[in-house]
């Protein structure tokens, strides 16, 4: 006769398995990655919808948050049209508020999807968030998502991503499947000490950082191999590539990293020989770089008077990132993109250079879809 331990080691107890959501597919591939449509705000200006960056820069200004060694305020770069004060004091009530802007677009870009499309969603947040706040925010958004009838029950792909390149960010889930929509929310703020502190090695003496905050949300279209876009505008191709931390190496390697990115990603037809009746690739209408602090920018610019020689004006065709609106912190790439999206026409191509990393220089190229298609 069993004893009713025994019974209760028989009836294991099953664990009921979480529901997974209609539509999630397997096909999508990680490379196939298309810009839809998207919002950024930053001091720059809080609409980067192909208006163009400003022709006057937003002037740095002293911020009460932030007191250097002697006292003083820092020089600070913040978005004017969210006050200083109340709730929207330190990191969390920084971001909180910059959702509040960023979610006035949520229906203009939900309107992009076809009827009865979900999405994913991934979010790009400050590393000194704590995990409850990054929970907090992530619920919020999930629930304007569930409102708006495009976030299922067993939805699973919502993470809390780490800076990479833009593909490797935004890869569909291979093992659980994804959706073939996905919402990117990046956003980060310096106006704040301990944010601050963790920024600012990448200073120097000539070229202080300048402390900023912004945030961008975007919706991109994740395709199969064999299937082409129906509402992107520009395939998204980015790579990163590391490099040695070693100060005696440092500078040969990141621009010998930046010449490798360049060459995968925008290969010379004409010095491969392998059509040398076609003329040269042209030069991106645009070169967007996240921070030019230090000799990074010098870097970039010998691998572009390299790659295109006689033919780029980098003078003309580059921006960076931090003379607009000061350092964004984790939302340098999608402010970054934003920003490039509105420099150039739907049929230009653009290039995106994330250079503050001391390990690795990532590089991301828009090209428009048509011409994309046809080729």
């Amino acid at each position: 006769m069993s004893s009713i331990y025994d019974e209760l080691y028989r009836r294991r107890v099953s664990r009921r398995q979480a529901p997974i959501a209609e539509g999630r597919r397997h096909d999508l591939s990680a490379e196939r990655l298309c810009f839809v449509d998207g919002v950024a705000i930053n001091a720059a200006g809080t609409q980067l919808l192909g208006s163009g960056l400003p022709d006057d820069l937003p002037l740095a200004s002293p911020c009460p948050l932030l007191v250097d060694t002697q006292g003083f305020p820092r020089l600070a770069k913040p978005i004017s049209t969210i006050a200083l004060s109340g709730r929207h004091i330190g990191v969390e009530g920084r971001l909180d508020a910059l959702w509040d802007v960023l979610s006035g677009s949520l229906d203009v870009l939900i309107r992009q999807l076809p009827d009865g499309e979900s999405v994913d969603l991934v979010l790009t947040l400050p590393v000194s968030i704590s995990s409850w706040q990054q929970q907090a925010l992530q619920q919020r958004i999930i629930a304007q998502l569930i409102k708006h009838q495009v976030w299922k029950e067993g939805q699973s792909l919502c993470r809390v991503a780490s800076s990479q390149h833009i593909n490797a960010l935004l890869a569909p889930d291979q093992s659980t499947g994804a959706m073939r929509w996905v919402f990117w929310c990046c956003m980060d703020t310096l106006l704040d000490e301990a944010q601050l502190r963790h920024w600012d090695s990448l200073s120097t003496k000539r070229s202080p950082l300048i402390a900023g905050e912004g945030g961008a949300l975007m919706l991109f279209e994740r395709t199969a191999p064999d299937a082409a876009p129906t509402k992107g505008r520009f395939w998204v191709q980015s790579m990163q590539q590391p490099h040695q931390r070693s100060a005696s190496l440092a500078k040969r390697e990141r621009t010998e990293a930046l010449k490798s990115l360049m060459a995968a990603l925008i290969p010379d037809i004409s010095a491969s020989g392998t059509a040398e009746e076609e003329p040269e690739i042209a030069p991106p209408a645009c070169c967007m770089m996240d921070i030019g602090a230090g000799d990074r920018a010098g870097d970039a610019f010998m691998a572009l008077f390299e790659r295109w020689a006689g033919l780029y004006e980098p003078m003309a065709n580059c921006f960076t990132l931090d003379l607009f609106c000061g350092w964004v912190g984790q939302a340098a790439q999608g402010t970054m993109l934003m920003m490039a999206v509105a420099t150039v026409t739907e049929k230009d191509s653009a290039m995106l250079l994330s250079l503050s990393a001391t390990d690795a220089t990532a590089m991301t190229l828009l090209t428009p879809v048509e011409v994309a298609d046809q080729a």
